[in-house]
């Protein structure tokens, strides 16, 4: 007869769900706050508690299992935005819960006595190392979508500015002080939003070009930047906004010059 120790079940589980969300993050490039994926890992590591609990039907048992709690935290992390989307997330959590689920009893059956004596702290870091091989695929993958031109909104001081950002793989400029990443703004919108800014809302941010010239901008800190993206959008918070005194595109296609990190 077995022992069940729910508590290191429930931290098992919690871990795993949180690792499998991160890698759907990853390889679609979905928007979720830490929040979210922390209560949706924890709703669905209760339930699978509550589910080993329950001694009735099997079928049910598959449903809730395989069904509900799956969707239920995809659309905890993500919420649902439109069918498309949302079927590309719970897809892709099917897919890697297969692989990572059937990669851990292979190396069960072929190395029993390691599971036996680290159950816990080995599916652990296992998973952990396939969620982060499948993190630097999808980094991979996603310099594909890079060197676009996007549609933005910035939001400042409650007014809204509408551009269009060129996601510049090149845009290495951050915030010496704090390490966040910086998007420049154009010459013509860099003026305009200025004249709607306080003094002290400025800040200083120092840059050197790949020529070697050196030089600061002024940046300040906006509330939030849209970037919409294929099928999705990107809304960064407190995200840093340099003004700059050159227009950055002669055919003026792009305003905004946005950083790597911003769709990441």
């Amino acid at each position: 007869m077995y022992e069940i120790y729910l508590d290191r079940l429930f931290f098992l589980n919690f871990s795993l769900d949180l690792l499998l969300l991160l890698a759907v993050k990853w390889t679609l490039g979905r928007t979720a706050t830490r929040t979210r994926l922390l209560l949706s890992a924890t709703a669905a590591a209760t339930g699978y508690c509550l589910l080993l609990l329950y001694t009735g039907s099997i079928r049910l048992k598959n449903l809730w299992g395989f069904g509900i709690l799956s969707v239920g935290m995809t659309l905890g992390a993500f919420g649902y935005g439109n069918p498309g989307l949302f079927l590309d997330s719970l897809l892709t959590l099917y897919g890697y819960s297969c692989a990572l689920g059937g990669g851990l009893l292979l190396l069960r059956k072929r190395v029993p006595g390691f599971f036996d004596r680290y159950a816990l702290s080995g599916s652990l870091l296992i998973a952990l190392g396939f969620v982060l091989t499948g993190r630097g695929i999808a980094r991979r993958m996603s310099r594909r979508r890079k060197q676009k031109v996007y549609p933005v909104t910035l939001e400042l001081s409650g007014k809204r500015w509408e551009m269009a950002g060129f996601l510049d793989t090149g845009n290495g400029l951050r915030d010496p002080v704090l390490g966040k990443p910086v998007s420049v703004l154009n010459a013509a919108l860099s003026r305009e939003i200025q004249e709607k800014m306080q003094p002290q809302q400025l800040m200083v941010i120092p840059y050197r070009t790949v020529g070697t010239e050196q030089g600061i901008f002024y940046a300040a800190r906006v509330e939030k930047l849209w970037v919409y993206t294929e099928g999705e959008t990107k809304c960064v918070t407190d995200a840093l906004v340099a003004f700059s005194d050159r227009e950055l595109d002669h055919s003026n296609r792009f305003q905004l010059l946005l950083h790597p990190e911003i769709l990441e």
